[in-house]
């Protein structure tokens, strides 16, 4: 395969952006006012069995238009626009039931506030990739990248399926997220060792666990309604946005 261009020497500096989740992240939630009317891995399928057609829609199910929005929902609308300067697919991906995305964003919040940023956004990106979730995959490298994540690691882990660019801990977090991700039935004791012996507490182990699971639950919502990444995705990380689309393609225009 071709390797892909290298990152643009602005991207961070385009990619400053709030948290995925705005809502998640500082004690009240939704409290915006109104204002308008194979892999050598194993972390990934291969690459013949992705998907590869195009989807002219960006969900499968009715979303509520941002005009349209009335009570709760206006209330999610407003406080993600504010903080986040634009409506991202996911977030109109729960209008129908918002009382589940204040919920997920207060149990995703708990979970990130007891992790150091990277080691979270690592774990993440480990589930994200075994699930083949590109909009999870997309959103959470942007992330790395911002914490300063060259971005041939992150080709490294979506593309080869390697980790050899981590450090000994870093790697086995991120190969046992996918394989909670993945088959969380097939975690042995023999796996929590490993990681307790890379010095990881029980409660650390724990706070992976619960990453990984947590992914699970939103990124088989996103697959299954049909919600596809946002099309600025491609424009902002480039060729990297084709390596990391490793499910369902990004969409080519805004919702």
């Amino acid at each position: 395969m071709a390797s892909c261009p290298r990152q643009d020497s602005n991207l961070r500096t385009r990619l400053r952006r709030p948290a995925l989740y705005p809502l998640s992240y500082g004690g009240n939630v939704c409290n915006g006012t109104r204002r308008r009317g194979k892999p050598t891995n194993a972390l990934i399928a291969s690459r013949h069995e992705r998907p590869t057609n195009s989807a002219p829609a960006v969900s499968f199910i009715a979303t509520v238009p941002e005009s349209d929005a009335t009570g709760e929902v206006a209330e999610i609308y407003d406080r993600t626009v504010e903080v986040m300067g634009h409506l991202p697919n996911y977030t109109k991906a729960f209008s129908q039931r918002p009382g589940v995305y204040k919920t997920w964003s207060r149990l995703i919040g708990s979970i990130r506030s007891n992790m150091d940023p990277r080691r979270y956004e690592l774990a993440t990106m480990g589930a994200a990739l075994a699930l083949r979730s590109t909009y999870c995959s997309l959103a959470h490298a942007e992330k790395l990248l911002e914490l300063g994540s060259p971005d041939e690691e992150l080709r490294s882990m979506a593309e080869q399926g390697t980790l050899d660019r981590l450090g000994e801990e870093e790697r086995a977090i991120v190969e046992f997220a996918a394989k909670v991700a993945r088959s969380a039935v097939s975690v042995t004791e023999a796996d929590i060792g490993r990681l307790r012996s890379l010095g990881l507490d029980d409660a650390e182990i724990f706070d992976v666990v619960a990453t990984a699971a947590a992914r699970c639950f939103f990124s088989k919502v996103l697959d299954a309604t049909g919600t596809l990444a946002d099309a600025r995705f491609a424009e902002e990380l480039g060729g990297l946005a084709e390596t990391l689309t490793v499910g369902r393609p990004i969409a080519v225009h805004s919702a």
